[in-house]
């Protein structure tokens, strides 16, 4: 027997915002959940969901992830540059 599955669907700016990220020295791990980078910059840790374009929505899934991350170091990001910016490689 065997399971049917699906791999995540990965957004299409998420290639560019890792190369960056490890342009900067940042070290990135993809995940499939509950977000979708693990970055290290600095002697810390850094959660993103990466989102192409303004438009780009929050699943009713990531948003209740979201929430129960409350204080965490995680954010949505939709550009290189916020992608820098959320781990501190520039301000």
């Amino acid at each position: 027997m065997s399971l049917h599955r699906r791999a995540a669907k990965r957004d299409a700016i998420e290639p560019e915002i890792i190369q960056a990220l490890r342009a900067a020295g940042c070290r990135v791990w993809q995940l499939s959940r509950p977000f979708d980078l693990l970055c290290g910059f600095s002697g810390r840790f850094t959660v993103l969901e990466v989102k192409s374009g303004r438009r780009g929505r929050l699943t009713s899934a990531q948003e209740t992830d979201l929430d129960r991350a409350e204080g965490l170091p995680v954010y949505v990001v939709r550009s290189v540059e916020d992608a820098l910016q959320a781990v501190g490689a520039v301000r």
